[in-house]
Formats: structure tokens, sequence, C-alpha cells
């Protein structure tokens, strides 16, 4: 734990200020997404030629088929604006990760269209998952409470209903701490991707999961470290080193759970993916 976080702690220096400044791309992309939606929605309700009207390009709006087509046009705004805001997202945390070993791909080489489709996939599914866990170990929670306003309605005596209240308090607490936990078996996803920009989002998934088995605590631990930092990191003046500094903790604890020997060189290393159109022959040594 002491060697992640000086080694984190090390690899801060000199990209503070870079991932700052790249940082700010995927919010410009948030709010073009926003802003296409409510544009979008304003068309929708009062028409595109009374939303532009006084405006140089109230000219466009003149017909019909032009008013009906800029809600849809919004539309497709906003998704592209949302796919580049995921490859932008990827691509920051390709920055971190590229800062623990300099042979691998650039943060450039995930800005692209197909990039934000895997990114946004990989979110959407691990978002599920970790909800699906949290809303299971909240059950016992959730039993209860619901047992209480049932109780209550019947006349549930006040020291019953302070004990049930703080039962339920301690279950919630627990069952936020649990999915915290369990939830943490996912940390190596998008590393994973990032290691392997041919692998599957399902694949990298339980990849991650099998790679994280027996090293679930040290994960939970980093991430709870980490907790002070990102508190911290709400103040503006600390924001960038904070942000680094949890984003690379993060990245150097992928780097051990995945247990690569890591060579610093000058040139790339060449790496060779095996895809499905990957042909590979047998030739047979003959005696």
């Amino acid at each position: 734990m002491f060697a992640i976080k000086t080694r984190a702690r090390y690899l801060t220096h000199g990209v503070k200020t870079k991932a700052a400044l790249f940082s700010l791309l995927p919010k410009a992309a948030c709010a073009g997404c926003v802003s296409s939606l409510l544009m979008c929605v304003l068309c929708a309700v009062y028409g595109a030629d009374t939303v532009f009207s006084d405006t140089p390009v109230s000219r466009w709006f003149q017909s019909e088929i032009a008013v009906n087509a800029a809600p849809w046009a919004f539309v497709f705004a906003a998704v592209l604006f949302l796919l580049f805001h995921r490859s932008l997202r990827f691509a920051l945390l390709a920055l971190y990760y590229r800062c623990a070993d300099k042979n691998q791909p650039r943060a450039g080489a995930f800005i692209s269209l197909r990039s934000g489709v895997r990114a946004l996939s990989c979110d959407l599914r691990l978002g599920l998952m970790k909800c699906g866990w949290a809303a299971l170990l909240l059950l016992p929670a959730a039993a209860t409470g619901a047992s209480l306003f049932f109780l209550l309605q019947k006349g549930l005596p006040a020291s019953l209903l302070a004990a049930g209240i703080a039962l339920c308090a301690l279950q919630t607490l627990s069952g936020l701490i649990a999915a915290y936990c369990v939830n943490r078996r996912y940390c190596l996803t998008r590393y994973l991707l990032y290691l392997n920009p041919l692998m599957r989002v399902n694949d990298a998934v339980s990849s991650g999961v099998l790679l994280t088995r027996g090293k679930r605590g040290l994960a939970a631990l980093c991430g709870m470290s980490a907790l002070p930092w990102k508190a911290l990191g709400m103040l503006l003046p600390a924001r960038p080193f904070c942000r680094a500094y949890v984003s690379l903790l993060e990245t150097v604890l992928c780097e051990t759970v995945y247990a690569e020997d890591k060579t610093k060189v000058n040139a790339p290393a060449v790496t060779f993916y095996i895809g499905k159109n990957t042909k590979i022959s047998e030739k047979k040594a003959e005696i």
C-alpha cells in the first residue's frame, strides 16, 4: 500500500498541468451535449422557426421540412457530443495510464467515435452491474425500513421505533460499504481495455473480475484512502494535484494487480493482436 502511494505521488510530477488542461475537452463536449438536448427540446416545443427567429440562420427554417428536421438534427448532434465526451474521458484515463508505462499507446489514439462507443458501452455495463450489487446488498435495509413503516401504522412503541431506525441505519451503512468493496472487482476493466484495444467489453469485465481475486481488499483500501483527496479536490487551488494523484493511485493499483513487469525503454514496444480474422497455420515437422 505504501509503495503504491509513493509511486503514484512520484508520477504526478509533470502531468498535473497537462491533465488539467486536457480535462477541459470532455467538459466542453459535455456542454455541447447538454446544449444540443436543450435546443432539441426548445425546437420540439416551440418550433425551430420561433426559436431561431431574428437570428442570422432564421432563413434556413422557412420550410416545414426544415422545422420538423431541426429537433432530430440536434438529437444527432447530442449523440455525437456524448460519444466524443466518453472518448475524451477514456483518453484522459489513457494519459494517466501511459505515465506508468511509456510503452503503451498515447492518449490521442483513443479519440474517435469507435472509442466513444466502446467507452460508453463499458460505462453502461459497469453502471448497471454496480447498481445491481448495491440494490442487492441494500435489500435488508429496505426490508427493515418497510417493516418499520408498516408497524408504525399499527402503533409501534417509541423504544422499538428508535431501535428499528438504528438497525436500518446500520444495515444501510454496512450495505454501502459492502457494495463499494464488491464493486472494486471491476477496477481493472478500463485498464484492460486500454492495454488491449481489440478486447471486447464483456471479456474485459470478466478478465478484470478474475484478476482481482484475492486483491479486492487492497483495491478497496486504495479506493477508500483516496476519498479525502477527492474531497480536497473540490477546492480549486488543490484540484490539479488531487485529481492527478487520485487517478495515478488507481493507475498504479491496476498496474500492481495486473502484475505485469514494466520495463522503461525509449521506443514503444511491439504488440501483436490476435483477432477473429487472424489465421494461424501449423506446419508439422517431417522426420
